[in-house]
């Protein structure tokens, strides 16, 4: 049995408040895909020639630290926060490790002085006992110095003896060592390019959805009104019903219930008297419709302030691949942007990396490349699938995956109702082709012509 809708509860639902939709999340989730491409690989170069030891070496280090997932993360938090910071460590037994500054933390994270590469400050959260500590992190090529805040905003330092007796041992990091590591092991990696935007670093660190920042609200408050509705526009029926109505209703096997008569009747006492009418029935008509129009466009508005294109249904990407593609324009320009970005701060990155596993030398030049997927243009990309096919290299299911950026498997099936529709149409072919070649055909139509008086004449 439902529950009758108590409408003064509304407020204590809270759906005014309610979140329903993140597409910060989904545009950031849209860049990572695109920004990741088709692979990424790693050259190093001594001198003019490529060394391919040492790229071999460097390669198997990067998938042991799994570089791949630390680059995910990475595109993911330049365009959710604006930034992305990689923390290069050693463990005890020698081990290099790969850790990332908390994105929760990034309004407290020292800006690194990329003139000289000298000094960065990383916070980072230790949660014990149920309360949270922050731990500041001051790296120099020289040395490395800690210090410890209870968790009122990290403003309160911990004394020594306090370090004693809250922090357990294995979380207690000594406050000063020496930075054996020779490099300063603090990367930032950036959402906006310096040599497009300028020096400014309040623009630097700005998200994709940075001039947009408010649609999102926008599209949770027409979700929200969309809930409202649903749940208040429904169809009323008013009238008198008495106890002794109800009780011959019920006997007569129609079962009214309290819960029925509180969420779908309304009692009108004296209903029949005042207006003719023992029942009067209000329909519905609630305008969902127009809701979701205006989200459709509000999230259109919002993926383009990003810098993307937003697809607005899937029968979009599975009929039209020359419409989707050219649609995609703000997805190709924007990522070239984003992915020159990438390729030349993780360049950077990587050659520390290689520096402190003793694999490079200062001298040496490291190229990060990610391979190109979506990132070319529409005519380009169907030419070079087309290619590909016709030189054996890859399926026709494979290249429409590519092209129209769907699922190999629902590459593969729009692939077999092809070829169902053109064994149909060949068969249908030969049928007609043996009815026109077959003389007997021919003799037949005669006959039945003689037969015909009028044919005769």
């Amino acid at each position: 049995m439902n529950k009758p809708i108590n409408y003064k509860e509304l407020d204590v639902l809270n759906i005014k408040k309610m979140t329903f939709h993140n597409p910060k999340i989904d545009v950031a989730n849209h860049s990572t895909r695109l920004l990741a491409g088709q692979g990424w690989e790693v050259t190093i170069s001594s001198g003019d020639k490529v060394n391919e030891e040492k790229t071999k070496e460097m390669m198997e280090t990067l998938k042991e630290i799994n570089y791949d997932a630390f680059l995910k993360r990475q595109f993911f938090n330049n365009s959710y926060y604006g930034r992305h910071i990689g923390i290069l460590d050693k463990s005890k037994e020698g081990k290099l490790l790969l850790n990332d500054a908390r994105p929760q933390m990034f309004n407290q994270v020292g800006r690194v002085t990329f003139a000289n590469q000298t000094q960065a400050v990383v916070w980072n959260v230790l949660f014990i006992d149920q309360t949270n500590y922050y731990i500041k992190t001051i790296y120099t090529t020289e040395k490395i110095q800690r210090q410890y805040f209870k968790e009122e905003e990290g403003k309160t330092q911990l004394t020594t003896n306090e370090l004693t007796e809250k922090i357990p041992k294995e979380y207690l990091l000594p406050l000063e060592e020496v930075n054996t590591l020779g490099v300063l092991p603090v990367h930032e990696f950036l959402n906006k390019d310096i040599n497009v935007f300028g020096s400014s670093q309040d623009y630097l660190y700005l998200s994709d959805d940075f001039s947009v920042a408010e649609l999102p609200s926008v599209i949770n408050q027409f979700e929200r009104q969309r809930v409202l509705e649903s749940i208040t526009n429904v169809t009323r029926v008013f009238g008198n019903f008495t106890p002794a109505m109800l009780k011959k209703l019920n006997k007569e096997g129609h079962q009214m219930t309290d819960a029925m008569l509180a969420q779908f009747f309304i009692n009108v006492p004296n209903r029949g008297e005042a207006s003719g009418k023992m029942v009067e029935v209000q329909q519905a008509n609630p305008q969902l419709e127009q809701y979701n129009q205006a989200i459709e466009a509000t999230l259109k508005r919002y993926y383009q302030g990003c810098g993307y294109s937003y697809v607005t249904s899937d029968s979009d990407m599975s009929t039209n691949a020359g419409t989707l593609l050219n649609g995609k324009a703000l997805d190709i320009e924007t990522t070239k942007i984003k992915r020159n970005i990438a390729q030349r701060d993780n360049s950077l990155f990587i050659k520390k990396i290689g520096l402190v596993a003793d694999i490079l030398s200062e001298e040496d030049v490291v190229s990060f490349r990610i391979v190109e997927n979506i990132v070319q243009s529409p005519e380009t990309l169907i030419s070079n699938q087309k290619l590909l096919v016709e030189m054996g290299l890859i399926t026709k299911a494979r290249a429409l995956s590519n092209i129209m950026d769907i699922s190999y498997e629902e590459a593969q099936a729009v692939v077999e109702e092809a070829k169902v529709e053109a064994r149909e149409e060949q068969e249908y072919n030969m049928e007609q082709m043996e009815l026109s070649d077959d003389p007997q055909s021919d003799t037949t139509q005669l006959n039945e012509a003689d037969k015909n008086p009028v044919e005769k004449m």
